[in-house]
């Protein structure tokens, strides 16, 4: 009997494809390798500083799903304990300098006081429905490729009109072209789940900020859906991963750079240099 013959699957995601765009060795070397990355302690508390945010966020709608409203004062509690360790003590915080620039605990965490204060207010009283929290989504786009993702929030109102919040948690807004495929992936994720008639407004908030926290954006276009489907399928399709080195400021901070450094996996030529 003929053996049945397995399709690769690639499994893509908005931030595989930015960093495929980057560079397809980097894109390589992390998502196919999966060559360990040394990662700074200022890296780590701003990874956990923005992934605290997310379960405060969620615990918040969890609440507000079951029907019950948390107080400001029951979101700072979540605050601290999932923040501080066990065993940091009032003065422990108290000597940390108030610089959010050196990174240490407490300056973090009079950020996320101020924000949470913002997000509380506007939200609280709030009408919506939850219906969607933290769910991860997948969306085949061929028999080899799928994109995943993760729907943050879903509001749904009285008139049946439905709203998806983006959680941002970084200091900085992310650029158009990457929100832009962002939200079409969004977008097409939630036409894959209720149909290509499915209305939804796309919204992004900034967990992090105390003022100004939904920001304006563009709903995703026809080329931004376009451009989706033009780079997963460029994932998808490449079989030599490339690099781009000495071509993108990136290279300066790239840690993949000694590997890069050796690439060796250039298309064999039967030409001879005479």
């Amino acid at each position: 009997m003929k053996a049945r013959e397995t399709t690769k699957v690639h499994d893509v995601t908005v931030d595989s494809i930015h960093d495929f765009k980057v560079c397809e060795l980097f894109y390589r070397y992390r998502y196919i390798d999966e060559l360990r990355e040394p990662m700074f302690s200022r890296d780590l508390l701003v990874q956990k500083f923005e992934n605290t945010l997310y379960k405060i966020a969620s615990y918040f709608f969890y609440k507000k799903q079951a029907g019950l409203v948390p107080s400001y004062r029951a979101i700072l509690n979540r605050w601290e304990k999932l923040w501080f360790p066990k065993d940091m003590t009032a003065y422990d915080m108290a000597v940390q300098k108030n610089d959010i620039s050196t990174g240490n605990l407490a300056s973090f965490s009079n950020v996320a006081t101020a924000a949470l204060e913002t997000f509380y207010e506007d939200f609280a009283s709030d009408q919506r429905i939850p219906v969607v929290i933290a769910e991860d989504f997948l969306v085949p786009l061929r028999k080899d490729i799928r994109l995943h993702g993760k729907i943050d929030l879903m509001l749904k109102s009285n008139d049946n009109v439905y709203s998806i919040i983006k959680w941002g948690g970084r200091q900085r807004k992310p650029d158009r072209g990457y929100l832009g495929m962002d939200f079409a992936a969004l977008k097409l994720a939630i036409q894959h789940q209720h149909g290509q008639d499915a209305q939804v407004d796309l919204n992004l908030y900034h967990l992090a900020s105390p003022k100004n926290s939904f920001l304006e954006i563009e709903q995703p276009q026809q080329s931004d859906l376009n451009g989706l489907l033009y780079w997963a399928n460029k994932v998808g399709d490449t079989q030599i991963h490339i690099p781009r080195r000495g071509y993108t400021t990136y290279c300066k901070t790239c840690p993949f750079d000694e590997e890069c450094s050796k690439f060796d996996g250039w298309p064999q030529s039967n030409i001879e240099i005479g």
